[in-house]
């Protein structure tokens, strides 16, 4: 069996070399989601080899504007989104690895925001007392689409609610 050893050393490509090859990246693994808090949201995926950049781009499932942000991989792999993020929405998010002009496939991941926590006074229930009993009426899905069950009360004005019935 024959064996041939080059004598130098040869030097691994730089990311201007896998650019111009038109090398594509792998997939950004593993996206996590933060918990969403006052607008905010932190993404973070585990970093694909030889990428120079990420893109992470997200657009609310209903339809709107679609975003796209980018993170220099040497700054890390990890993003903080702040805009056009609502509450109890759901929006799907794409972080794709790039080199050059090449993209990597998206790892896609969909998202619900949770409601804000002051967000039963945006209801505007209507409540029709009879005898013995109230009929309590909201446009729940309307207005507050991310919440399946509710808790109703009925409370004596200037006195404490007890317990309350859930509604779903």
């Amino acid at each position: 069996q024959n064996s041939f050893n080059y004598p130098h050393t040869i030097a691994a490509a730089s990311l201007d070399d896998l650019a111009s090859s038109g090398y594509r990246p792998h997939m950004p693994e593993d996206v996590q989601i933060g918990e969403y808090s006052e607008g905010h949201i932190e993404v973070s995926w585990t970093p694909a080899k030889c990428a120079s950049m990420y893109d992470v781009t997200y657009q609310k499932l209903t339809g709107g504007k679609t975003i796209s942000k980018q993170v220099n991989a040497s700054l890390g792999n990890s993003i903080i989104l702040t805009d056009e993020l609502d509450s109890c929405s759901e929006y799907e998010i794409r972080v794709s690895a790039v080199i050059g002009d090449e993209y990597s496939e998206e790892n896609i991941v969909t998202i619900s925001t949770p409601p804000e926590t002051d967000s039963a006074a945006r209801l505007d229930p209507i409540a029709q007392p009879f005898l013995n009993s109230v009929i309590a009426k909201w446009k729940g899905f309307e207005k507050l689409s991310c919440v399946s069950e509710y808790i109703v009360s009925i409370c004596k004005e200037g006195e404490e609610c007890h317990g309350g019935q859930q509604i779903e």
